[in-house]
């Protein structure tokens, strides 16, 4: 991992034992401009971070993880770095009262309730550490089709010129991503009217 020395308020620790919930914010938030290093582990998570601390700017937790859980977690990083601001997610109920009998001394800035939009993911973080990272050219036009959310981030993972898209034939696209036809020709169709 290869940090500025002189640190990035903008880079995220994220934790979740889904490693599709950790591949797909992981990528939003690096299409965002944010610095992210994503965990399924949050044991290497915590050996991460107590290496890396000063560096990370933000901390989001999934709550219930197998070996240790979110508010385990939550308080070693704390423990580390008190004033790096953490969020926890999670899928189940919980509201701000019963976080607070767990973790009483613990400051947790966001609680999130999964699942949360690309959109109200990034407006939250954007409240609390500043992207000072460049987007990378492609994203915004990218964000800018009249696609579904799924297709617009597939598309800006693989981070390919609209040109290229463009040019490419509908089976050539689908093989490329991994979907069908259909999926491909409404991508066509959106670069067209873009």
């Amino acid at each position: 991992m290869e940090f500025s020395p002189f640190g990035n308020s903008n880079t995220v620790l994220l934790v979740d034992d889904e490693s599709d919930i950790v591949e797909t914010n992981e990528q939003l938030l690096k299409r965002q401009g944010f610095n992210v290093f994503g965990f399924t582990n949050p044991q290497k998570a915590l050996q991460d971070f107590q290496i890396n601390s000063r560096q990370y700017g933000l901390v989001i937790s999934d709550i219930r993880m197998p070996e240790m859980n979110g508010y385990e977690f939550t308080k070693k990083v704390k423990e580390i770095k008190p004033e790096v601001n953490v969020f926890v997610m999670t899928a189940f109920d919980i509201d701000d009262q019963e976080l607070n009998e767990v973790l009483p001394s613990i400051k947790i800035d966001e609680l999130i309730q999964k699942p949360i939009s690309s959109k109200d993911l990034v407006s939250v973080i954007n409240k609390y550490i500043k992207n000072k990272t460049k987007v990378k050219p492609n994203a915004e036009p990218v964000d800018n089709l009249d696609l579904p959310d799924g297709l617009k981030e597939q598309l800006a993972s693989h981070n390919l010129p609209i040109e290229q898209l463009m040019a490419m034939k509908i089976s050539d696209l689908a093989d490329k991503f991994g979907i069908d036809q259909d999926a491909a020709r409404l991508i066509i169709n959106a670069l067209r009217h873009s």
